[in-house]
């Protein structure tokens, strides 16, 4: 349904891991368990909306893309445990 609401984006391999961890957490909870699958496709859509251009392929190389996101994690990691770096 994601996919099909959002054009741009599509599907991109990894997102039902995302998805996946959601849907733990909302069915483990029994306030959340009864609407999981609504509950999981709003929260993954708005998660999905801070990160989208992840999971565009043509903004890879670009400042908010995939790359720039790794090295900047690699940076803060790099500072902060530099034996794990």
């Amino acid at each position: 349904m994601f996919a099909k609401t959002n054009n741009g984006i599509k599907y991109v391999q990894g997102m039902n891991e995302i998805l996946a961890v959601l849907y733990h957490v909302f069915l483990s909870d029994k306030q959340f368990a009864e609407h999981v699958e609504a509950d999981c496709f709003f929260a993954f859509t708005i998660l999905m909306g801070e990160v989208r251009d992840c999971f565009i392929k043509v903004l890879d190389d670009s400042d908010s893309g995939i790359k720039a996101r790794v090295t900047h994690l690699n940076n803060i990691l790099r500072k902060v445990d530099e034996p794990l770096w």
